[in-house]
């Protein structure tokens, strides 16, 4: 029993992700979207677990032109059961199994590797502290929300990402791990002025989300009384909630109303009422907005949450924030 390479996307797979459960004891949610994302990975490396021709467990990582990335780490809830929480054996062949795919891609590729964990998840923290995975940074998850967002008259939508190209690599071109694969693929969002400037763009991702347990001490009853909770029940559909993602961030008016602009327009045009943005806490536009933009509703509910960075395999001092392609998040 040992971990495949699969050169064609097994549907046992599919299967696989679309039946994890994501989260902590605190917030609990399932990818809705997962057949559809998972044909647009970027050049995705499936590594299956097989017991009797079953897939139990899989790895998949994105191979990109600095780093590999973490993607997915899913095994069956019966070959959980069969004794890897309880059976230090069945963890130890797990952990050697995975610690021999870390070492194999290391040497073949000659890239360090990076994932993103929730630092109360006691899983990824065993993951990451078995395999070689340092913590070297954290992200914040922003919530933006309108219960009537509406479409500004300065929004405009570009397809062509040689448009924003110049703008988006001044922003971001520094970052750790910056690609383009995924965040080139339009559409794009954009606040222009009356010359038709761009004031504020960014990329958006519509999302579908079964939650089921929102995050905080109270978040199981609140699961479950929210549809009969006037205004939240808007923002929140614990069966099917929909929000969209944001990437490649751009701010060239360096005014943060024209950021919320853009955010409101998002919603609207995207009909829905939420956004979650994860960005690096150390990350410019952020830190320089943050506290002048009104986050709304959701954020007031839910307040904000942090995300490990962590990576393998890169011994040097990193001096500048990371990355995040919405992309990997969802």
């Amino acid at each position: 029993m040992d971990f495949h390479l699969e050169n064609n996307l097994n549907p046992a797979l599919i299967e696989l992700l679309k039946k994890t459960t994501l989260g902590t004891n605190g917030a609990k949610y399932k990818h809705l979207d997962i057949e559809k994302r998972v044909h647009l990975l970027d050049n995705p490396l499936h590594y299956s677990l097989k017991r009797k021709e079953k897939i139990i467990g899989n790895i998949t990582f994105c191979n990109r032109e600095k780093a590999i990335y973490l993607r997915y780490l899913a095994f069956d809830k019966r070959f959980q059961g069969t004794g890897i929480k309880k059976s230090n054996t069945s963890k130890n062949i797990l952990k050697n199994k995975i610690k021999c795919l870390f070492e194999q891609l290391e040497s073949e590729q000659k890239k360090c590797f990076y994932a993103y964990i929730d630092p109360k998840n006691t899983r990824s923290k065993w993951l990451s502290e078995q395999f070689g995975f340092v913590s070297q940074g954290k992200l914040v998850t922003q919530t933006f929300s309108r219960l009537y967002p509406k479409l500004s008259n300065n929004l405009s939508i570009i397809h062509d990402f040689n448009e924003i190209s110049t703008i988006v690599r001044n922003q971001y071109r520094n970052h750790h791990f910056y690609f383009e694969k995924q965040c080139s693929l339009p559409e794009f969002l954009a606040i222009k002025n009356e010359n038709n400037e761009i004031l504020a763009l960014a990329k958006f991702t519509k999302v579908n989300w079964e939650i089921s347990r929102l995050p905080g001490k109270f978040g199981g009853i609140l699961t479950k009384i929210i549809r009969y909770i006037p205004f939240i029940n808007k923002l929140i559909n614990p069966k099917l909630h929909s929000f969209i993602v944001p990437e490649i961030v751009c701010l060239p008016s360096n005014k943060s109303i024209h950021l919320q602009q853009l955010f409101t327009s998002a919603l609207a045009h995207h009909g829905v009422n939420s956004l979650i943005w994860w960005i690096d806490i150390n990350d410019q536009i952020y830190l320089e907005n943050f506290k002048k933009i009104k986050w709304g509703l959701m954020d007031k509910i839910l307040g904000k949450s942090s995300v490990e960075i962590v990576v393998r395999g890169k011994n040097d001092k990193i001096n500048y924030p990371f990355f995040v392609c919405a992309f990997d998040m969802i």
